[in-house]
């Protein structure tokens, strides 16, 4: 974690306090966040995939996100592969059978099983069951290098024409970012992560009031400040074109988001690639 201090003057005095703690946390995600169709093959043993390319460095998988259509009752198992040669391999833990009870994103919270990660990775999506009615997986038309299936009858490979919504969340430490989510429903995601030349970022505010959210550099200054308002409760989204607040281009690099609300403070760790 990344700890700085803010600098206070009081009667020529310089006193420092803690000011920022920014949690090493990142979402990967290649996809746009709005599924144009689903992928149904329902039949016990098919499987979908993400091939997922981790910061340098240490991390671990704490959270498997897909966008689902659902169907009540569904049994589908959770997986986290190696990459062997860029292609789907070994499991990285036992799996995790989930019944998903929503239509959109859904969560799954794999913390408790310490997956490391240093290098290429797959999160898949499987059929545990065969059913015709079963839930199925978003998916966009276009070309990708990091869609996989796997059917019953034949092994791994690579679907070079759909996009699947999967998305992976990794985490440098295990339990980090815990203090920076309290109770209320504050929230903030960032996406694509690691981005090009803009990302959206999509915040929720828990309560009405007064809302900052700002963009920081790694060495811990404020490069950007996107909202500074009141706000009413609820979803908020806005886009940050990579861009200081002099409007010039940023290098490459990592950067925070930071999402000031209801007393609270809730950060983002967000990868930008020239």
């Amino acid at each position: 974690m990344l700890k700085k201090c803010l600098l206070i003057t009081i009667a020529g005095c310089i006193l420092a306090f803690p000011a920022l703690v920014f949690a090493e946390e990142v979402e990967l995600a290649y996809d746009d966040g709005s599924p144009q169709g689903n992928s149904f093959y329902p039949e016990q043993g098919a499987a979908y995939a993400v091939k997922f390319t981790p910061p340098a460095g240490t991390w671990y998988v704490k959270t498997a996100r897909y966008y689902i259509y659902n169907h009540p009752g569904s049994l589908i198992k959770v997986r986290v592969l190696h990459a062997s040669g860029g292609e789907p391999a070994s499991d990285m833990f036992e799996g995790l059978e989930i019944h998903p009870d929503t239509t959109g994103w859904f969560d799954v919270d794999l913390v408790e099983y310490e997956i490391e990660v240093t290098d290429e990775f797959f999160v898949v999506y499987e059929f545990a069951e065969s059913d015709v009615f079963n839930t199925r997986l978003g998916h966009d038309t276009g070309e990708n290098e990091r869609s996989w299936n796997h059917s019953p009858t034949s092994d791994w490979s690579p679907n070079e024409h759909l996009i699947f919504f999967i998305r992976a969340v990794v985490v440098d430490e295990l339990g980090v970012g815990e203090e920076f989510l309290p109770e209320s429903s504050m929230d903030c995601r960032c996406y694509p992560n690691p981005f090009t030349a803009s990302t959206q970022i999509d915040y929720v505010v828990p309560q009405a009031g007064r809302v900052t959210f700002s963009i920081w550099d790694a060495g811990g200054r404020c490069v950007r400040i996107l909202v500074d308002a009141c706000k009413p409760q609820g979803n908020h989204s806005i886009r940050w074109d990579a861009k200081d607040e002099a409007g010039n281009l940023l290098p490459s690099g990592v950067y925070f988001s930071r999402l000031d609300a209801d007393y609270s403070i809730f950060t983002q760790r967000i990868v930008l690639i020239r």
